[in-house]
């Protein structure tokens, strides 16, 4: 990948001369790739559509991803609120990993129904939708 913020194709072809072996040629030099099809040789294609990992739990608003949430590490177990927006966020759905919980609070810290994975793409429903915080917690690797 290449970290430069004027990376652009200056040809209408890139796409087709990627699709011939363009980009691993070694008839063409760096500086050629470079200056003709930069953003086709050497910025990464993002998968929008793919499911993010992580260590816990995925905490969506309508599609965009809000919080890729990591387990609580310590034994007080704290709450990590969700952040503030110029409008609450309405939470929409969660992905949780197998062996971890996520539970959702209110602002009176009243604390939510457990939501036990493995999920995915799980649909929230009523006060979840309108969280204050959340706590992930996940079985240590040596209980199971």
């Amino acid at each position: 990948m290449l970290n430069d913020p004027f990376c652009r194709d200056s040809c209408y072809s890139c796409a087709s001369w990627k699709t011939n072996g363009f980009c691993e040629s070694q008839a063409c030099t760096f500086e050629q790739k470079h200056a003709f099809c930069c953003r086709t040789c050497f910025v990464p294609v993002v998968d929008h559509n793919a499911t993010p990992t992580t260590t816990c739990a995925l905490i969506y608003s309508g599609t965009t991803l809000l919080i890729n949430a990591p387990p609580s590490t310590n034994g007080v177990e704290p709450i990590t609120f969700i952040p503030p927006a110029t409008s609450p966020p309405t939470l929409s759905k969660i992905s949780v990993i197998d062996r971890c919980t996520l539970t959702f609070t209110e602002a009176d810290l009243t604390v939510g129904t457990p939501h036990i994975g493995p999920l995915t793409d799980e649909p929230l429903t009523g006060a979840d939708t309108t969280a204050f915080g959340y706590l992930c917690t996940c079985l240590p690797s040596s209980t199971y």
